[in-house]
């Protein structure tokens, strides 16, 4: 039997009979036999805005902002003052605008 006739029985061994792919480790599958315990209550986590964001939220503020942005700045300024945006006339846009400028000079550490 040459090299080449002993290549390729092997060959068509290999086609006839695959190797089984094993699935998963012993591991996992003692898990599994396992009971499951009771998932733990869902925690509410509260994100801080940086400083970064307050900067982008008053960039954001200027001109008009699409309701992306309105989110995201709703989301800085109630973080901070406790109130959502106020909506309306431009004396309450610059009355909120300077109040989270002041907000943003603390936060950098800015006095005045």
């Amino acid at each position: 039997m040459t090299e080449l006739e002993r290549l390729e029985q092997l060959k068509q061994e290999a086609l006839a009979n695959p190797l089984k792919k094993k699935r998963g480790c012993k591991d996992c599958k003692k898990k599994a036999d396992q009971p499951v315990e009771a998932l733990p209550e869902p925690i509410d986590i509260v994100i801080e805005p940086t400083v970064d964001d307050v900067r982008i939220a008053l960039d954001l503020m200027v001109g008009r902002p699409n309701e992306n942005d309105i989110k995201f700045i709703n989301w800085v300024y109630s973080f901070h003052f406790g109130e959502e945006l106020p909506k309306g006339c431009g004396s309450c846009g610059n009355r909120s605008e300077r109040m989270l400028r002041h907000k943003y000079n603390q936060l950098r550490g800015i006095k005045g």
